[in-house]
């Protein structure tokens, strides 16, 4: 290492432009040739596209994931969205009794005014 900085320091200094910056004038570039490991670079260092791929179905069984930038657990969401629906459900039922409850009892009282002789003709006419 120190051999090839002594190459290109002057004076413990290096100026990077001489190093990187050729003249147009020179028409013939040196060829160097080079070993594919040296084309590749660090590529062959990389984990393999494979073993990305397993790491990423391990991830889906989690039931994880991102979703505007926040991590989602899609499983107890979903548990959340079913219990939501069971409530809906329930109030719905509750509802529909309380209506049929007030309409009987609407009904139960229009029929007790008129056995009582309450109302006349008319008013049962106006309701």
């Amino acid at each position: 290492v120190k051999k090839l900085l002594n190459k290109v320091v002057l004076r413990e200094s290096c100026f990077y432009r001489k190093l990187t910056d050729t003249s147009k004038d020179e028409e013939n570039p040196e060829e160097i040739e080079s070993s594919p490991e040296e084309i590749f670079g660090n590529r062959l260092l990389l984990p393999s596209p494979a073993i990305k791929q397993e790491s990423k179905t391990s991830e889906e069984n989690v039931g994880l994931i991102v979703y505007n930038g926040a991590m989602v657990d899609v499983g107890s969401l979903l548990q959340k969205l079913e219990k939501s629906e069971k409530a809906r459900a329930e109030m719905e039922q509750k509802l529909q009794s309380l209506e049929e409850k007030t309409g009987e009892s609407d009904f139960f009282l229009l029929i007790q005014k008129v056995l009582r002789h309450i109302i006349s003709p008319k008013e049962l006419a106006l309701d």
